[in-house]
């Protein structure tokens, strides 16, 4: 019911922000963030669920960053998934943030 209630745009943004936090600590799944994030255009939502990936630390989170940075229409939000991205110490990280590089 957290995340439904941070898809719903008549709740105030730092509700929307706080339910998906809450969420997290409660053991949402990286998939519901994911959707959530595929289907809101609505970008201060969209970096709240990046902050939650961020949180998360699984491969599944780390591979939605890795898509965000690569190709989301919002450059603010490439910028921020591979901020993150670059404090990582996985090694496959490293390896795409170099070809993300290298394509510049």
């Amino acid at each position: 019911w957290l995340l439904a209630l941070a898809r719903d745009p008549g709740v105030l943004e730092s509700n929307r922000r706080r339910a998906v936090t809450s969420a997290v600590r409660a053991g949402a799944r990286v998939s519901d963030l994911v959707a959530l994030y595929n289907a809101t255009v609505d970008y201060q939502l969209k970096d709240a669920v990046i902050a939650a990936l961020i949180q998360i630390d699984t491969r599944e989170a780390t591979d939605k960053l890795i898509t965000i940075a690569r190709a989301d229409e919002s450059i603010t939000a490439r910028k921020k998934a591979i901020a993150a991205l670059g404090r990582s110490a996985d090694p496959r990280v490293k390896k795409e943030l170099e070809a993300m590089t290298e394509k510049r």
